[in-house]
């Protein structure tokens, strides 16, 4: 498990920290143990500074011990760093300091994989702290991959609206890509309710990414979330934008003819599945999967001769153990509709 809390990419969910020059001003005192003078101050004005210096000391020796830090090491510091927070008054000049012990502790709790303790230590970050502005962004980006990674999609939203209004660049896209990919995973789950807002959230990410650019690969995932979302015209938009600036994208052909059915085009569904046949390896898998879409589509219309001539033209063909099976799926049709 990785202990560099500022390093990139180190999230369980590779979530990597935004990097603010204050921040960056600060990893050198968080990740170097030394003696606090001030360690000794037991009581008065400097008391809560004297015990983030210790605490600061104890986050240095979990960056020290690298890949030989323990599950104990991070279980206490996470234990010491709440302490200091519950019992030192966030207000006047302690206030930087709980900030600072707040977002440690999210971020050894980030590390740790412990997303709960990470909400709990950044909840409502902004207005707890509203003087350490240039940390918020560090925290809600923390907490928005936490709030992912438990499934609490709605205040994730808010976290997401957030972590875009207030950053910009390689990093906010950096992480606006991790995010997604989270999401992605959270897509086909039982829960319906959790089902569809999760998709709602990644259609959200998507969309943001689309915006400032994108990738294809940004494009692909955006129109597919709108399938899934019901929307199969605005898919099918996107498909066609990328076919239009890459043609050979099998994916996009793939998707734009399943946007094309979805929507009643059978003729635009034909052609686009034509395209995936005509720009496949005869006999491979993606050459199967478009002669086996043909196929449904012609059955589903009644165009039952045609779509026997595709299965007798097609049938025993196969270069790859996908296409062995989908050759088995084809041939399972013809002995049904073919007599």
């Amino acid at each position: 498990m990785p202990v560099d809390l500022f390093a990139q990419g180190q999230h369980p969910v590779r979530i990597r920290s935004v990097q603010h020059t204050d921040v960056q001003r600060q990893r050198s005192r968080w990740t170097t143990p030394r003696a606090s003078p001030q360690a000794r101050v037991t009581g008065g004005p400097y008391a809560g500074r004297a015990k983030l210096g210790s605490l600061e000391c104890a986050v240095g020796a979990l960056v020290k011990a690298g890949k030989n830090a323990t599950p104990e090491m991070r279980t206490s510091l996470i234990e010491r760093l709440r302490a200091f927070v519950r019992e030192v008054p966030a207000k006047g000049p302690d206030e930087q300091a709980v900030a600072r012990a707040a977002l440690m502790g999210g971020l050894v709790a980030s590390d740790a994989g412990q997303p709960a303790v990470v909400v709990e230590f950044l909840d409502k970050y902004e207005t707890r702290f509203p003087q350490q502005k240039e940390w918020h962004p560090t925290a809600v980006q923390r907490r928005l991959a936490a709030r992912v990674a438990l499934g609490e999609f709605a205040e994730a939203e808010k976290d997401l609206d957030a972590f875009v209004a207030s950053t910009s660049g390689s990093e906010r896209r950096k992480t606006l890509d991790d995010v997604g990919r989270a999401l992605q995973k959270q897509l086909d789950g039982d829960d319906e309710a959790r089902r569809k807002a999760a998709v709602a959230l990644a259609r959200k990410v998507y969309a943001a990414l689309v915006a400032e650019g994108g990738e294809t690969s940004d494009r692909i995932a955006l129109a597919s979330l709108e399938v899934r979302a019901g929307n199969p015209a605005d898919a099918r938009k996107l498909y066609d934008e990328i076919l239009a600036t890459d043609p050979s994208s099998a994916e996009a052909m793939r998707g734009a003819a399943r946007a094309a059915a979805a929507t009643g085009d059978r003729a635009g569904a034909l052609a686009r599945w034509k395209q995936v046949v005509e720009t496949s390896p005869t006999g491979g898998t993606g050459w199967y999967e478009g002669r086996l879409e043909q196929v449904k589509l012609m059955l589903a219309a009644g165009d039952k001769t045609q779509a026997c001539e595709v299965i007798h033209l097609s049938a025993g063909k196969s270069t790859t153990t996908g296409g062995d099976q989908l050759d088995k799926q084809l041939r399972a049709m013809g002995a049904a509709e073919c007599k």
